[in-house]
């Protein structure tokens, strides 16, 4: 049985061991997923609980920057000087800071 999560599947099965002879005792019994094999920290399951309250770090506050920016009106160029202005220990020249906002408005915009 396989059940979607995202955009990929977590496989589930069972397994019987029985004996070959006329009853056909079972032997064992395994209930297994593909599901164990994610390595899933408490740390990160306690992050997706509805009441957790996220504290923004250095790459959520440059993210939201950027996509603040992004308005249908202000080209790439702008974006990332003024992204070197708000982040100048990140990024020392705009032409650092392009790389980001491409990467975000590929992400993000349309087109």
């Amino acid at each position: 049985m396989a059940d979607l999560v995202k955009d990929e599947y977590t496989w589930r099965w069972e397994t019987l061991v029985s004996s070959a002879e006329e009853g056909q005792r079972t032997k064992a019994q395994f209930r297994q997923s593909s599901l164990h094999g994610y390595p899933l920290s408490l740390e990160s399951l306690k992050k997706r609980e509805a009441e957790y309250i996220p504290p923004p770090n250095d790459d959520t506050r440059i993210n939201a920057f950027i996509l603040s920016k992004i308005d249908g009106n202000t080209s790439l160029r702008h974006i990332a000087h003024a992204l070197t202005v708000s982040f100048p220990l990140r990024f020392n020249r705009w032409q650092d800071a392009m790389s980001r906002v491409g990467d975000i408005v590929v992400q993000y915009s349309e087109q």
